[in-house]
């Protein structure tokens, strides 16, 4: 089944301190598709597709030594297969 994801919701513990990158793809061995980065800061949207979805959350900047996250939400919507 295919997503759409419509909204990033961040639960982040240092407000700004991280960014989320995603990366999606249609089939296992197909090419991956990178969306963002994308700021933690408040509710995000986002507009991406895919049938699989991997997230990376990194730190902000270079001076950013130190920084927490919790869990992430992501408002999605069940697609078709086009």
């Amino acid at each position: 089944m295919r997503l759409h994801a419509t909204r990033l919701i961040p639960d982040e513990r240092n407000a700004g301190d991280t960014r989320v990158t995603f990366k999606t793809k249609e089939y296992p061995a197909g090419s991956e598709t990178t969306h963002g980065p994308y700021k933690t800061t408040a509710p995000t949207s986002v507009r991406f597709s895919g049938r699989q979805v991997k997230m990376r959350v990194e730190a902000a900047g270079e001076d950013t030594v130190a920084w927490r996250t919790g869990v992430h939400r992501l408002e999605v919507a069940p697609g078709g297969s086009r």
